[in-house]
């Protein structure tokens, strides 16, 4: 009886720990949301990237972020650095004006370049 009772407990606190956000596998959330974010670069020249994050409409303050957040590991993976340069001027302010931003079919899709070593 008393294996069941711990076995319950376990379970339920197991339950519990994935509604309080603990059980998502270390995904990162920006501004409270989780996004779903890719990145493409040709093999031959991985200095220069393509990011596209999708469900911008749940926050564009956080798909910036999380584009940002792709930009940094990106760079860090290929170069050894967190440098990097957005081809689009409205990317590099800490508030960027999201109305300027090129979002469609609400999805951003910025393109940037890993800074040199």
């Amino acid at each position: 009886m008393t294996r069941i009772l711990m076995i319950a407990m376990i379970v339920l606190a197991a339950t519990g720990c994935s509604r309080l956000g603990f059980g998502q596998g270390g995904k990162p959330l920006f501004d409270g949301q989780s996004f779903r974010v890719s990145t493409k670069s040709e093999r031959s020249d991985r200095q220069g990237f393509t990011i596209s994050v999708s469900q911008v409409s749940k926050s564009p303050k956080g798909a910036v972020e999380a584009a940002k957040y792709e930009a940094v590991s990106h760079c860090i993976e290929y170069f050894g650095t967190s440098d990097y340069t957005w081809s689009l001027p409205e990317m590099t302010g800490e508030e960027g004006e999201t109305a300027s931003l090129p979002i469609s079919n609400d999805t951003l899709t910025v393109s940037g370049t890993c800074g040199d070593i």
